[in-house]
């Protein structure tokens, strides 16, 4: 379990927790979009799913290729 929240009491049954401390750097943000953009960087998308589908989209079975996407209406 990884969260960026807070850390948590939660325990994985088998497994472990993490939890560490994202910080946004818009410099260095901007210079990833714009690889994305001049196609100097490919991002692997792979299938989206609505926020109901996210066990699905992590599950263990999941296949095939690219990051799932999680769609917030």
């Amino acid at each position: 379990l990884v969260t960026i929240a807070e850390p948590t009491e939660a325990a994985p049954r088998g497994g472990r927790t993490v939890f560490f401390v994202v910080e946004a750097d818009r410099v260095r943000l901007a210079e990833l979009v714009k690889l994305v953009r001049e196609g100097s960087l490919r991002v692997l998308v792979g299938s989206r799913y609505p926020l109901a589908e996210v066990p699905t989209a992590f599950g263990s079975g999941r296949r095939g290729g690219g990051k799932p996407i999680i769609v917030i209406d």
